[in-house]
């Protein structure tokens, strides 16, 4: 039987073990709800997936242990911002950073949700300092355009984390589900994620697609009727879901060899059918692209 497994990762301050526990009891009542469906979620934390190791510092060793395998991001706040690591004001917030770099690379490699408890603090427990590096952090998060919620109570913060969690799940399901059926299609066709629109997705054809060029964290497409059209994925994304004719022949490019013309040992350029353009390639390629030059053009 084929389970999909997604895994949770929960990052937080140690100021909320409560909910904490809340969490871990709420991915364990969903699994029996996806068991159906063939889903189980896992929840990762540093609690259950670290162990005593050695790095530069504590939060080093999770990172490395951990090493952000994880499809969903959860992270909570209260009255605490963190410990400070070497490389970030804290734990938690060194943890955001590498999941939201994750998400800048490949918009569909992880979800990111972030909950505030909206609680009065007891007087003696109040760091003016901590409470400052908060409000930032609130702040930055919605100069990044990130939508967060609050709550007030542990039990408030179980039914909206329930609620978010299956409304996160289908989603995933939803696109994997799409990518699924154009892989049985044999490939004939690749889903992109529309660069100025979530919830657009563009179907093409692979016939009319001549080479691939990363953009930045985005990827364009050059078509054989002289359009291009920008994806919001990283150009990494598409290999696995492109036939095996297209080539990776450069960090920035990925060729459809079948519109493989003619190539320049001297400048590690390539010439391809519909296009004016010269397409470089990495020294390393050289052989198989004279094997498909050769191929396109007696085969």
């Amino acid at each position: 039987m084929n389970i999909k497994r997604y895994r949770v990762f929960l990052a937080s301050p140690g100021d909320i073990p409560g909910e904490r526990v809340k969490v871990g009891k709420v991915i364990e009542e969903l699994n029996l709800v996806l068991a159906s469906r063939k889903i189980l979620l896992e929840l990762v934390k540093w609690e259950s997936h670290a162990y005593p190791s050695i790095g530069t510092d504590a939060q080093d060793v999770i990172n490395k242990q951990i090493n952000d395998q994880y499809d969903i991001f959860l992270g909570i706040m209260w009255s605490r911002f963190g410990t400070p690591t070497k490389r970030a004001d804290s734990g938690t917030l060194e943890e955001f950073e590498r999941a939201y770099n994750r998400l800048l690379n490949n918009p569909n490699s992880i979800k990111i949700m972030f909950y505030f408890k909206d609680k009065p603090i007891p007087p003696s427990e109040i760091d003016p300092e901590q409470i400052r590096k908060i409000q930032n952090f609130k702040k930055s998060l919605q100069s990044l355009g990130a939508l967060y919620w609050t709550y007030k109570r542990p039990k408030k913060l179980e039914s909206i984390i329930r609620i978010h969690l299956l409304k996160v799940i289908n989603e995933l399901e939803d696109f994997h589900l799409l990518n699924a059926k154009i892989v049985k299609e044999k490939r004939k066709k690749v889903l992109t994620k529309d660069i100025r629109d979530d919830d657009t997705y563009n179907y093409l054809d692979t016939n009319d697609i001549l080479y691939l060029k990363a953009e930045g964290r985005h990827t364009l497409f050059f078509m054989k009727d002289d359009t291009s059209v920008e994806a919001k994925e990283g150009i990494s994304h598409f290999e696995k879901y492109l036939p095996a004719h297209f080539i990776r022949i450069h960090r920035s490019y990925i060729l459809n060899s079948k519109f493989l013309v003619t190539m320049n040992h001297l400048t590690s350029l390539i010439r391809v059918k519909y296009s004016k353009e010269f397409i470089p390639f990495h020294k390393s390629k050289a052989e198989e692209i004279k094997q498909l030059v050769m191929k396109n053009e007696f085969g």
